[in-house]
């Protein structure tokens, strides 16, 4: 624990720190001060916001104005727009005091520390290394016909549920210094907020339960109470992992997943939060029983359509430029899929638009991927799965294609070297030029249009 942050006045560089943190082009709360204005003022602005950071940090008070918030209720397109469920509140603080909590938070991470089996809002984590995680688990696990149970949980209203005073527990539990305690506690203490309808504003009402939506500092507070909630329940990084509110639990047997979920409900139920039976949905991946990717390539497939249909407008209007076409396939489309472009766009089309294959962006990115995990420390749940052995001979018949094939195949392709994963920048350098080499070496799209002849019925 670190007491000597305890006494120390927060300095500019925090304040600077914090303020680069924060997002661009967000909605104003009531104050309708944006952050971009403390960007404009530079050292300035930075100097003064420090002077006035220190004075609530001392008195453990933050002004009136900040306590106040606006709600906006956005319809979630889907289910009865008359039902109150199918909307999402959308909150809108104060930036000045969002910049503000965005100080405390860095401070917090300092103080107060989670298990390693979270994976939102850490340093050196990401959704994405933990879907290669569960993938890599399932491979291992089909290679060897066992037997693999996975159960995915989701809470309701999960920021909602949480009372006052389960954040305050929480905090003392992990050992938080009442400096910061009392901040925190000031953060909530006198909020109140109003409904933005298309009809009239309702009148300011007090919020006395609940973390505060679109805080800065609440995701971590979240992860903190999860945390000591389920400490005497979580397992090893490999059969627990938790990205805020979503929770995947692995077991070899069902009846060890059955009595797990029933120790993660009840310890979460008897807090006042409640596990979902409707949602399943984690880490905007799809996980099918096989243990194959093919549901996830179709719920792929079906995102980009819809993206080329919404986009159409755009991508058939004859006035735009072609390179302006391909600039925005690469932005807004290709994202969604990354599965497959040759359905949407042939080779032709390619080189007018001058956007890449899919088959070379996903090699591409796959390489990358390697040289990330590759030079991840060893100590690192992304590593520590290599390690894991399963108690089984392999089945008879040839082995399924595995992503460390597929790799082999790009290295040998691009003439890769395991080695060259150690500098991110050389490797992806490397890629390009390799890949350049590649295009050059193949043979040119020659674009030509044949003109059918016109042959009538009666002639043939």
């Amino acid at each position: 624990m670190h007491y000597d942050c305890y006494y120390l006045k927060i300095n500019q560089g925090e304040v600077r720190a914090a303020l680069q943190k924060m997002g661009r082009n967000k909605a104003v709360g009531p104050d309708q001060i944006p952050i971009e204005a403390w960007r404009c003022l530079e050292n300035k602005g930075v100097k003064w916001l420090t002077c006035l950071f220190n004075k609530i940090f001392s008195s453990a008070e933050m002004l009136k104005e900040w306590r106040l918030s606006k709600v906006i209720p956005i319809y979630k397109n889907k289910g009865d727009a008359q039902a109150c469920s199918n909307y999402r509140g959308i909150k809108l603080l104060s930036h000045t005091m969002k910049l503000w909590k965005r100080v405390i938070e860095i401070r917090l991470r300092r103080e107060a520390r989670v298990l390693e089996n979270q994976f939102d809002f850490m340093s050196e984590r990401s959704t994405t290394e933990e879907i290669h995680l569960l993938r890599s688990l399932m491979k291992k696990y089909r290679e060897r016909q066992r037997d693999l149970h996975i159960a995915f949980l989701d809470l309701e209203k999960a920021y909602d549920s949480v009372t006052r005073e389960l954040v305050w527990r929480t905090l003392i539990d992990k050992g938080t210094p009442r400096r910061y305690l009392r901040v925190i506690r000031d953060m909530y203490e006198g909020a109140k907020t109003y409904v933005r309808t298309t009809v009239r504003n309702t009148k300011f009402f007090p919020v006395e339960v609940g973390l505060h939506q679109g805080s800065a500092i609440s995701p971590y507070l979240f992860t903190l109470i999860l945390d000591e909630l389920s400490r005497g329940i979580q397992e090893n990084i490999s059969w627990c992992m938790i990205f805020t509110d979503d929770i995947v639990l692995i077991a070899e047997s069902a009846e060890g997943l059955n009595k797990r979920l029933e120790s993660w409900r009840k310890a979460l139920e008897d807090n006042g939060l409640r596990v979902s039976r409707e949602k399943t949905g984690y880490l905007r991946c799809e996980f099918g029983i096989s243990g194959r990717i093919n549901e996830d390539v179709a719920h792929r497939i079906r995102a980009c359509w819809v993206k080329w249909r919404a986009a159409s407008g755009v991508l058939c209007d004859r006035r735009i430029p072609l390179k302006l076409k391909g600039k925005f396939y690469k932005v807004a489309i290709r994202p969604a899929m990354m599965t497959m472009v040759d359905m949407i766009l042939n080779g032709v089309f390619r080189v007018v638009l001058e956007v890449d294959s899919i088959i070379d962006k996903m090699g591409e990115e796959r390489l990358r991927w390697f040289g990330h995990v590759k030079r991840r420390p060893q100590t690192a749940p992304v590593r520590r799965v290599e390690a894991l052995l399963v108690d089984e001979a392999r089945g008879r018949g040839r082995p399924k294609l595995r992503w460390e094939d597929r790799l082999k195949m790009d290295m040998k392709e691009l003439l890769l070297f395991e080695d060259m994963t150690s500098d991110r920048n050389a490797l992806r350098d490397r890629i390009r030029s390799s890949r350049s080499l590649c295009l050059i070496a193949s043979p040119r799209l020659e674009i030509s249009i044949v003109k059918k002849p016109n042959v009538r019925a009666s002639e043939a």
